[in-house]
């Protein structure tokens, strides 16, 4: 097996991230209808373009850590543990679950930038970095992983 190149990595972390940019507002979309309370008068149409986009920034960020580590612990745990059913199943939990551990502070500032959106109050977060700052002040660095255990469990199955 081929060990991979930081060029390698570093095109994975572009591709995943305008992948996420293409699909981002059908994510939104969908987190937003999972927020909502049943209403008759909630349905797709509803959302504003612009609002969709709320929380792109947190999205593609997430995937420079999240992907770049992924595939790269992947690869190196099967260059050590070889390609078998149960080494690739251990190599794909721990690169799985470990980039979703770097990458959870940014899920969280993105769901809540997407709640944000759906309200018509103002938004709590102005930016990414505005967001980092605020929850760090309120909640401490540790606020950054609220909901990271569940988190990191669904990402190393997945």
């Amino acid at each position: 097996m081929a060990i991979l190149s930081a060029d390698d990595i570093i095109r994975a972390a572009i591709a995943a991230s305008i992948a996420e940019g293409v699909t981002y507002p059908v994510d939104a979309l969908k987190t937003r209808l999972q927020l909502s309370q049943p209403s008759p008068n909630l349905h797709a149409g509803s959302f504003s373009l612009r609002s969709l986009y709320r929380g792109i920034s947190p999205a593609i960020a997430r995937h420079v850590p999240y992907t770049s580590i992924r595939i790269s612990v992947f690869h190196a745990l099967q260059e050590k543990l070889g390609t078998g059913f149960p080494a690739t199943m251990v190599s794909g939990l721990l690169a799985g679950g470990l980039g979703q551990l770097v990458a959870a502070p940014l899920d969280l500032i993105k769901i809540r930038m997407v709640s944000d959106a759906r309200s018509a109050q103002t938004p709590r977060y102005t930016s990414l970095l505005d967001a980092t700052i605020k929850i760090v002040e309120q909640e401490k660095v540790h606020g950054l992983w609220h909901g990271a255990t569940v988190a990191v469990q669904r990402a190393a199955l997945v």
